[in-house]
Parts: structure tokens; C-alpha cells; sequence
């Protein structure tokens, strides 16, 4: 029997703890209510592989290729998936706190009642993702993270509504033609991070800051934006109309066919934005300077 050629094995209430099977082809094997404790899969082939009911915790999957496998109701706390290749895989009441996926490569993933707490997605990349037709390719359907780290991550038409993302970070990550609507993204950093054609309305940013970002056709629509910070930022056709952005920082901003209509800036700082093209229908501009504004076809409404 080949060492290296393990395909199609069924493993069944096993203690592999440790087990070294690295480099290994473990291609359409099924572990079953298996201890896989600091196991190392590292540059594995687990194409097709089934876990279920089984424990990963603290497991090294790095460079391995995982292609149409199933997790399925498994522990993958402190798990490592750096740089590995996921492909229509599924993860189902997965648990993956502390877990690793920097410079992973996610396509067509299903993220389906999975726990992901502090899990690091640094350089990741999040590909051809689809919700429309009901294809659930990459969801987080109603989950709840907390702090997980996005950072340079790349998301493209990804769908993530009705989530928890509370102090999650986006800082430098790419976002084009996603949608995060319905979301808590509170206290969240999407600092010089690209949105393009990023849905957000609905979403609680409350205390969230997107310093130094690129911001282009984004729906804010009645979303909580108070105490955010958008200094320094560039935000081009952005819906914030019926927004709540009392206190908001805007200090060097420049906003370009942005509206504003209905929305509360009580109290924002404006100092040195450029404001062109902007509505300001009907909101609310209480204790507000624009001394040091620069306005550019904008009309000022004070109620």
C-alpha cells in the first residue's frame, strides 16, 4: 500500500491525536466521531473528505487542497487554514474560534450556523460568490463573529446579511459588489479599506471608522452612523439619505454626489470637507461649522 495514498479511508470513533499525515492523499475519506486533536494535514489532499461530529481543534491544515469536503457539526477551534485552497466546501455548526485562514483562497463556500470568534482571514480571498437563484455558495446567513480579522482580505460579490460582526476588521481589504445590509458592524475598522457597490443599509456602524477609505457607489439607507469616523476618506454616489450621523467625523473628507436627505448630522465635524454635489434635503444640520467647508453645488437647508 502507498504511505502517501490513503484515499476513500473510513475512520470511526478513532483517536488520532497528533497523527502525522502531511503531504498525504486522503481524498474522499470519511472521519467519523473521530479525536483529529492537533492532527497534521498540512498540504493534504482532502478533496471530497467528510468530517463529521469530530474533533480538529488546534488541526494543520495548511496548503492542503479541500475541495467539495463537508464539516459537519465539527470542532475547528484554534485550527490553522493558511493558504489552502477551499472549494464548495461546507462547513455546517462549525466551530471555528481562533482559527487561521490568512492567504486562503474561499470560493463557492458554504459558511452555514458556524461560530467564528477571533478567527484571522488576514490576505484572504473570498471568490465568485452567489446568493441570488438560492445558491448559497459563500453565506453567513444569520451567524454571529465576533473580532474577526478581514484584513486585506478580498471580498468579490459576497453576500453577509443579518449578521453580528461587532469589532471586526476590514482595515485595507477590498470589497466589490457586496452586500452587508441588516448587519452589527459596530465599533468595526474598515480604514483605508475599497468598497465598491457595497450594500450597508440597515446596518448598525455605530463608534465604526473607515479612515483614509475609497468609497463608491454605497447604499447606507437608514443605517446607524453615529460617532463614526470618516476622516480623510473619499465617498463618491453613497446613499446616506435617512442616516443617523450625529457626531460623525467627515474632518478632510471629500464627498462627491453623496445624499444626505433626512439625515441627522447634529453635531458632525465638517472641518475641511469638500462637499460637492451633495443634498442636504430636509436634514438635520444642528450645531454644525461650515466656515471651513468647501461647498461645490451643494445648497445648504437649515430646518
Amino acid at each position: 500500500m502507498d504511505n502517501n495514498n490513503i484515499n476513500k479511508t473510513e475512520l470511526k470513533k478513532k483517536n488520532l491525536t497528533g497523527v502525522n499525515f502531511s503531504e498525504k492523499n486522503l481524498q474522499g475519506s470519511v472521519f467519523l466521531k473521530s479525536n483529529l486533536n492537533k492532527i497534521n494535514l498540512s498540504r493534504a489532499n482532502l478533496d471530497f473528505s467528510i468530517f463529521k461530529k469530530t474533533n480538529l481543534k488546534e488541526a494543520n491544515l495548511e496548503d492542503s487542497n479541500i475541495k467539495e469536503a463537508n464539516f459537519l457539526k465539527s470542532n475547528l477551534n484554534d485550527s490553522n487554514f493558511i493558504n489552502t485552497n477551499l472549494i464548495k466546501t461546507n462547513f455546517v455548526k462549525v466551530n471555528f474560534t481562533d482559527a487561521k485562514f490568512n492567504k486562503s483562497s474561499l470560493t463557492d463556500v458554504n459558511l452555514k450556523k458556524v461560530r467564528l470568534t477571533k478567527v484571522n482571514f488576514t490576505d484572504a480571498k473570498f471568490n465568485n460568490v452567489e446568493i441570488n437563484n438560492k445558491k448559497f455558495l459563500f453565506s453567513f446567513l444569520n451567524e454571529n463573529f465576533v473580532k474577526v480579522n478581514f484584513t486585506k482580505a478580498n471580498f468579490k460579490e459576497v453576500k453577509i446579511n443579518y449578521l453580528g460582526l461587532l469589532n471586526s476588521n476590514f482595515n485595507k481589504s477590498i470589497l466589490d459588489k457586496v452586500s452587508l445590509d441588516h448587519c452589527n458592524l459596530k465599533k468595526s475598522l474598515f480604514n483605508e479599506a475599497r468598497l465598491n457597490d457595497v450594500n450597508l443599509s440597515s446596518s448598525n456602524l455605530v463608534y465604526s471608522s473607515f479612515i483614509k477609505s475609497n468609497l463608491k457607489d454605497i447604499n447606507f439607507n437608514k443605517s446607524n452612523l453615529k460617532f463614526v469616523d470618516f476622516s480623510e476618506a473619499n465617498l463618491k454616489n453613497i446613499n446616506l439619505s435617512y442616516t443617523n450621523l450625529a457626531y460623525v467625523n467627515f474632518k478632510n473628507a471629500r464627498l462627491e454626489n453623496v445624499d444626505l436627505s433626512y439625515a441627522n448630522l447634529a453635531k458632525a465635524n465638517l472641518e475641511g470637507a469638500e462637499f460637492k454635489s451633495v443634498k442636504l434635503k430636509s436634514a438635520n444640520l444642528n450645531k454644525i461649522d461650515f466656515s471651513k467647508v468647501k461647498l461645490i453645488d451643494t445648497n445648504l437647508e437649515f430646518n
